[in-house]
Parts: C-alpha cells; sequence; structure tokens
C-alpha cells in the first residue's frame, strides 16, 4: 500500500498521472518527485537547518508548500508573476547575491536554453555555504539538445552526464537515488535528486 511522506496520506493506490500507474497522491496532489524530495530534505540535518534560513523556491508547486515552513525567509520566483511572489527569469535572478541558504528548483532547467547561466546565477545568490536542491527528469545516458521545445517545453532531454553542469558552475554535487524507498513511496526508481554545495 503506497504511503505519501508529505501529508501522511496512506491510500489503496495513487492516481494516474501522464501515463503512470500510481503516481499522484489523491490527497495532496505530489508527485514522485515530491515526495522523492521530501524523505531525502528529512534525512539530512543540513538541509533541513538551512531551510530555516533563507529559501529561493523556483516553479514552486501547491504539494511543496512544507519547503516554506519554519523559513526564516521564503521567496517563490517564476517567469509569470501571477504564479509567484516575484517574477523573474532563473538566467537573470533580481536578487543580491549571497542572500539565499537554499534555492529549490524543480523540473525548470530543462526548459531554459542557457543552463550555465542559470546556474551561475543560482551560485551567484547562495550563501558561500548554501545548497542548490536541483533535478531534471532524466531520459538516458546522455544530454540531447533540441532544436526546439518539445511537447512538455522541454529544450533539454537530460542524461545522466547532465550533473557534470552542476560541477562546472562551481557546485559540490551528492546524487541521491530515489531507488532505496521507491516501492514504499511509490517513487520511481530512476529518480535523482542533485544536492549541490556551494563551494
Amino acid at each position: 500500500m503506497p504511503y505519501c511522506p508529505i501529508c501522511r496520506n496512506c491510500s489503496i493506490e495513487f492516481e494516474r498521472h501522464a501515463r503512470r500507474s500510481n503516481a499522484k497522491c489523491p490527497n495532496c496532489g505530489s508527485l514522485e518527485r515530491h515526495r522523492h524530495h521530501f524523505v531525502v530534505t528529512q534525512r539530512s540535518d543540513a538541509i533541513k537547518q538551512r531551510l530555516s534560513g533563507s529559501v529561493l523556491h523556483v516553479g514552486a508547486r501547491d504539494c511543496e508548500m512544507w519547503i516554506k515552513r519554519g523559513a526564516k525567509l521564503y521567496v517563490s520566483c517564476e517567469i509569470k508573476r501571477n504564479h509567484a511572489m516575484v517574477c523573474g527569469r532563473l538566467e537573470e535572478l533580481p536578487f543580491q547575491s549571497n542572500v539565499f541558504n537554499i534555492v529549490w528548483a524543480s523540473h525548470v532547467l530543462e526548459h531554459i536554453q542557457e543552463v550555465q547561466a542559470a546556474l551561475e546565477e543560482i551560485h551567484r545568490v547562495l550563501v558561500k555555504d548554501g545548497i542548490a536542491l536541483l533535478d531534471v527528469p532524466i531520459y538516458g545516458c546522455w544530454t540531447r539538445m533540441l532544436s526546439s521545445p518539445d511537447n512538455q517545453h522541454h529544450y533539454w532531454h537530460p542524461g545522466l552526464d547532465w550533473f557534470n553542469n552542476y560541477s562546472n558552475a562551481g557546485f559540490r554535487v551528492q546524487l541521491e537515488w530515489a531507488s532505496k524507498e521507491h516501492a514504499r513511496y511509490s517513487l520511481l526508481s530512476d529518480g535523482i535528486l542533485a544536492v549541490c554545495g556551494r563551494i
């Protein structure tokens, strides 16, 4: 029986989403990646400590609102102002340097053509010991840039080599795989969350 660690809902079956069975919690609407993020956060003292400071949340979703609990400063940012507190592009963030303890961006970078510029901006706005939590859908071994965006508005189909971009932008990268908890929380067994410490 799947269990949602975010809302603590225990359901006989989660809902289908994007042709995936057992994907969406019928109570809070969380998907596999959201539950994975929550589990990683709960077992990391370093992440929990920084979530109590200043948090920049890019591409926030309702089921992720637990991220703002306890934050001294919480700012959501998107291209469209009606979806967030601040209107801004990840490639040119409207914030001063060294402001945030955490930058959280889930399934955002694959929508951006200038990925390296976006990563440099994330690095810039983080404090020295800050952490960026970044994940993208993985399509295979090798990253492919598309000549035009696909039907999900992805400019990139990231592969396992994608995480080299984070290292090149000055991050120390630790990959958290969902494989250990995928059965209990109905996660994608190949889901990966990159925990990126600013060097």
